[in-house]
């Protein structure tokens, strides 16, 4: 997991504390008191964007559409045969479409203020 830092609080891509201060005084805002945001963040996996039990739902949505009717017991599927096609389709998505170069927040948002201290470790009279 990485600190991740926002001045919106909305926006998490500041990577450390020095460049929120260095984008704090670009836009005219840093002094005593400013706010900040921080949070946890972590890199997506290929976990995060498929489910095996969606995937099975989807199917029987489209046999309804297409046919009128699903049976409730329609692709039951044993859990050996579920894991197999989840670790099939994860190692496609890591291959094929990594998802690693974005982050998914893991915290809540926290409220942070410069402090006097900050302005005097970057050697700034604000």
């Amino acid at each position: 997991m990485e600190t991740c830092y926002s001045i919106n609080g909305t926006d998490f891509d500041l990577c450390d504390k020095a460049e929120v201060l260095s984008v704090l005084e670009d836009e005219g805002l840093l002094k005593i008191g400013a706010t900040y945001h921080e949070m946890e963040f972590r890199r997506i996996q290929a976990k995060d964007l498929f489910s095996v039990e969606d995937f099975i739902e989807s199917i029987g949505e489209r046999l309804f559409d297409t046919a009128d009717y699903c049976p409730d017991d329609y692709l039951s599927v044993t859990p050996k045969a579920s894991a197999e096609l989840e670790n099939f389709v994860w190692a496609w998505i890591e291959r094929n479409a990594n998802p690693s170069n974005y982050w998914i927040g893991v915290s809540e948002t926290r409220e942070k203020h410069v402090t006097t201290e900050d302005l005097l470790a970057r050697g700034s009279d604000e």
